[in-house]
């Protein structure tokens, strides 16, 4: 599953257990309103459900924003019904731009913490109106710190988060406890290649261009003679070097990943702007491969960014792709989206 949806999901779960144990807490040992039980109450409610949909749904495109959405009327309504700016709850505040960056682009995040802001000037503006059973007892001379301290260290974790995400993005992915055991031919595991997929597509879902595009390409290959796929022997070895060395020079290594399965095909991860650029590698390894006398079957699949499936699911349709192009009167090169036509 798509780290980016196995991370709201796990974290909606969590969400839902707590507020769940604290609305148990503030019940059995609370000193507060009754209003401010029932508020808990529906609150608790409401992160059940979302965490009910998004463990039931968890590949929905959405999920994110739901999730998000739904925590800040939490917090903001626990806030407003138990002292505004004087609230214990104020300090959940600052950790909410933190999650929007981990779980949405850069367009939502932001404007979802500038909903936050405005919340905060708001409540704080509003505080004399605020119904007498809610308002703490504080000093008013503390009251504009409060509000200024708070407003800076949501804007501060925003831009902390967002600056860690931006250059978290444009770092190498280091996958050297992740490679394959032939390190000499510089390729990775499959887990190691959807890993650095898994992140390609988050930088790519946090982008507004629509022009760029994930591919997963897999790779098999067998002698024209016996066209039976090569048993692991010193032989075989060489030939696999051969084709290995040919789909690296094809290739950018400063943008894709290439690496091989378990089961000895070939997979490679690209980002690329060019939807004609796949096929243009794949004729160019087919042409290379028959120089060596190797007949390649590649199947693949290019997708652009929020498209509401994850990288296994990607993966599966690589390889569905793959083995229609082992079918008899089908090319040796099979994009996903021409399968049916085929």
């Amino acid at each position: 599953m798509h780290t980016n949806q196995n991370l709201i999901r796990k974290t909606a779960i969590v969400t839902a257990v707590i507020g769940f144990g604290g609305f148990l807490m503030m019940r059995v040992f609370g000193n507060q309103p009754i209003a401010l039980t029932y508020v808990a109450a529906f609150n608790c409610v409401l992160l059940v459900c979302v965490a009910a949909i998004i463990a039931r749904f968890p590949s929905l495109k959405h999920n994110g924003r739901i999730f998000i959405i739904s925590i800040m009327c939490v917090v903001m309504s626990l806030i407003a019904f138990s002292g505004g700016i004087n609230s214990r709850f104020v300090v959940i505040l600052p950790l909410l731009p933190i999650m929007m960056c981990l779980m949405l682009n850069t367009t939502s995040s932001a404007l979802l913490t500038a909903v936050l802001l405005t919340y905060i000037i708001s409540v704080s503006a509003l505080h004399p109106y605020l119904p007498e059973f809610i308002i703490n007892i504080s000093n008013p001379q503390e009251h504009f710190p409060r509000t200024l301290w708070l407003f800076l260290v949501t804007l501060l974790s925003f831009a902390f988060a967002k600056m860690y995400s931006d250059i978290n993005s444009k770092l190498t992915i280091q996958l050297k406890d992740q490679r394959s055991h032939e390190d000499t031919y510089e390729l990775y595991s499959q887990d190691a290649v959807l890993s650095y997929a898994d992140n390609l597509l988050l930088k790519i879902n946090s982008l507004k261009s629509t022009d760029n595009h994930l591919t997963l390409m897999l790779i098999d290959y067998c002698e024209m003679q016996s066209g039976e796929p090569l048993l692991p022997n010193s032989l075989n070895e060489r030939r696999r070097e051969d084709i290995s060395n040919v789909i690296k020079k094809v290739f950018n290594h400063t943008t894709d990943i290439i690496g091989q399965c378990d089961d000895g095909k070939f997979i490679v991860c690209r980002h690329t702007q060019d939807l004609n650029a796949p096929l243009k590698s794949a004729n160019s390894i087919e042409q290379h491969a028959l120089k060596l006398s190797l007949d390649v079957n590649i199947g693949y699949i290019s997708v652009a960014g929020n498209i509401g499936i994850d990288i296994s699911s990607i993966f599966s349709l690589a390889n569905k792709a793959l083995e229609k192009s082992k079918t008899k009167n089908v090319p040796n090169i099979v994009n996903f989206r021409d399968i049916k036509s085929l």
